[in-house]
């Protein structure tokens, strides 16, 4: 039996944060949800085995949530970039994350992104 493993969300568009948590509840994941760093900040722990998180959000980006998440569980949780931004906007910054999928974007791409960073193991 695969145990159910944390994916923590950060995402300020109350739409999008439901559509994550929709697909991660269909994959057998546990939603970790937060509207910001702030709450991001409170809810992760060592638990946390994968995030995905926005660019822009109101006070911090998504560079603030990998800088955090970083620090308080290194590299070995991976951090996904989501955003509808353009490269020209972002410059740097997409070389900071493990992966960046664009918005809108589609169930798809979120299971790739699971399966990928967090494959089946038998």
């Amino acid at each position: 039996m695969r145990v159910r493993e944390k994916i923590l969300v950060v995402e300020d568009n109350p739409a999008t944060l439901r559509m994550c948590a929709a697909t991660l509840e269909a994959m057998g994941y546990i939603p970790v949800l937060a509207t910001g760093w702030l709450e991001a900040v409170q809810k992760v722990g060592t638990d946390i085995k994968m995030v995905f998180t926005d660019y822009c959000m109101p006070h911090w980006t998504g560079v603030d949530v990998r800088d955090m998440i970083r620090q308080k569980l290194g590299k070995s949780v991976p951090v996904v970039l989501l955003t509808a931004l353009d490269n020209e906007h972002l410059e740097n910054d997409l070389k900071k994350f493990d992966l960046v999928i664009r918005k809108p974007f589609t169930f798809q791409e979120m299971s790739d992104a699971l399966a990928h960073f967090l494959p089946i193991k038998n």
